[in-house]
């Protein structure tokens, strides 16, 4: 198995060179990005929910949306139900601003990296020059993927 790897990629597999850690900066803020983007999902997820949990039917955005969380906040009659609620909106909130300040964190930091360039420009086949073509093996790769 391991054999059949190193005859497919071992030669086409290359270390590149970024410079002096060129991109990691923009690597970490679409870290941040993709993670924010996840607690956003995850916390809208929690409040559909504590919804649920008590037969209240949500369908749609309306939940979420700032005008309508009073109406949806009386709906719920327990007391530590409403807190909890009222704390997975302000999460929410929290949540989303950050979200907006990662994406365009990651759009300025961008804009410096010629890959990126050249995408805003709809140069898809420079960047397959610049990055380099897909890779195509003869061996059929089998068994767990990591």
């Amino acid at each position: 198995m391991l054999g059949s790897w190193r005859s497919c990629y071992g030669r086409m597999v290359r270390s590149v060179w970024h410079g002096r850690h060129a991109t990691r900066g923009l690597k970490e803020m679409v870290r941040s990005y993709e993670t924010f983007a996840a607690d956003t999902r995850r916390t809208m997820l929690r409040i559909k929910a504590l919804y649920r949990s008590r037969g209240i039917a949500t369908t749609g955005t309306g939940v979420y949306q700032v005008k309508q969380r009073e109406h949806w906040l009386k709906q719920l009659t327990e007391v530590g139900m409403q807190q909890r609620a009222a704390w997975l909106y302000q999460q929410l909130d929290h949540v989303r601003e950050l979200r907006k300040q990662a994406k365009a964190a990651v759009l300025a930091e961008g804009q410096r990296h010629q890959p990126v360039e050249l995408l805003r420009k709809g140069r898809a086949d420079a960047i397959r020059m610049t990055i380099g073509p897909p890779m195509s093996c003869k061996y059929k790769m089998s068994g767990p993927r990591f």
